[in-house]
């Protein structure tokens, strides 16, 4: 504990790191009854430091610095990177996979919102230093409100300037893995559990090119993503499976009342039986038809040699509000991407690209990378009738 020293208007409570080249103090303004407090990252002002002076000198006087970023000085031969500290536990300890006790659910959405707002540092081209300390797990700070945090204690930024965030999407989808195994360690501990496993190899490889397609795999997984247990996983099971259990439940329901019917009808007709018991046929011509009950509303319709099949209904121009109440789908769009080419995709028609923008509310050219909602077709469907 140093009580009191002063650096700058800042006084220090204690000492969170000391190195040769950098320590990182926790201090106040004013007295020690101001619930605000400061991580204050002293660096030596030295040829090694040089660099990393000129980024956050150059980030801290920009407008689109972030708001934590509170103040940087020089004084007697070191100079000061002040960031607004939150207190609180951080993620390695809140989701120990044996103290957790945050849902599935929860943990899927504060995972989400880390993603994104890591997404945003790195295109909005913050430096790289900043980027790589809000990516140390230590650093991931969780509050009762569950919204997440970055205290910027940066005593790992010298393996952070190793890496190279923003021309190479690889090395920031694998720094990810072990956050992601943090959030997920209940789940990826279970046998049971092969979505998470998959998940976390394909971080672990670089699989990903966006952030935003780890996040988009892991909502579209959920259901099988979520299972930590034995219970779970065939309740899982037995709910993707359902109607297809339902069906041959039904299949075998009538199949034993046919077999059972059919039985009671050769008892009856077995003495009288002379006939091998082949089907009547209908003969036309030189053709012959086996009679049958088939249903044939589908089929084309032949008169007079021409084929007549059911009108198709025309297109129309459809959009729909975006607040409107639709099913939908998430998609990443693409490099060369346009609203019709999505619609041919999803619709198998490139006429309904308005009902994509106007939904999305989307102008002019799709950014890549970005996620835009797929409204079903079952929705337009019942429009244009």
């Amino acid at each position: 504990m140093i009580d009191f020293k002063k650096i700058g208007d800042y006084k220090i409570s204690s000492i969170k790191y000391s190195g040769e080249d950098l320590s990182v103090y926790i201090g106040f303004l004013g007295d020690m009854k101001s619930k605000r407090m400061f991580l204050i990252n002293e660096f030596k002002h030295n040829e090694k430091n040089e660099k990393i002076f000129q980024d956050l000198f150059l980030y801290f006087v920009s407008k689109e610095r972030i708001k934590c970023f509170c103040d940087f000085f020089s004084e007697n031969g070191y100079f000061y990177a002040i960031f607004d500290y939150f207190d609180g536990q951080n993620i390695v300890y809140k989701y120990d996979k044996k103290v957790c006790v945050s849902s599935f659910d929860e943990r899927t959405k504060i995972f989400e919102d880390m993603c994104i707002k890591i997404s945003n540092y790195v295109y909005k081209k913050t430096p790289q230093v900043i980027v790589g300390c809000s990516m140390n797990p230590e650093n991931i700070v969780v509050n009762e409100k569950f919204n997440v945090m970055f205290n910027f204690n940066m005593k790992l930024i010298y393996d952070n300037l190793k890496l190279d965030y923003y021309d190479d999407n690889h090395t920031l989808i694998k720094t990810i893995y072990n956050i992601f195994n943090i959030f997920f360690a209940i789940e990826k501990s279970s046998k049971y559990n092969h979505t998470i496993k998959f998940i976390s190899k394909k971080c672990e490889f670089g699989i990903y090119k966006f952030i935003s397609e780890l996040v988009v795999d892991l909502k579209n997984r959920y259901a099988e993503a979520s299972i930590s247990s034995f219970t779970q996983f065939w309740k899982y099971q037995f709910k993707v499976r359902k109607k297809q259990i339902k069906r041959y439940i039904n299949y075998l329901f009538i199949s034993m009342l046919t077999i059972s019917f059919g039985m009671i009808i050769w008892q009856k007709v077995k003495p009288n039986f002379k006939d091998s018991g082949r089907s009547e046929n209908l003969r036309i011509g030189e053709i012959d038809y086996s009679v049958s009950e088939e249903d044939s509303s589908d089929k084309l319709i032949s008169i007079g040699g021409t084929s007549i099949s059911p009108s198709i209904p025309s297109k129309n121009s459809i959009s729909i509000p975006k607040d409107a109440e639709v099913e939908y789908e998430d998609y990443i769009i693409k490099q060369g991407d346009t609203a019709s080419s999505i619609s041919e995709k999803f619709y198998g028609d490139s006429s309904f690209g308005s009902v994509i923008t106007s939904f999305n509310s989307l102008s002019g050219y799709l950014i890549p990378g970005t996620i835009i909602k797929i409204p079903a077709k079952s929705y337009l469907q019942s429009e244009k009738k």
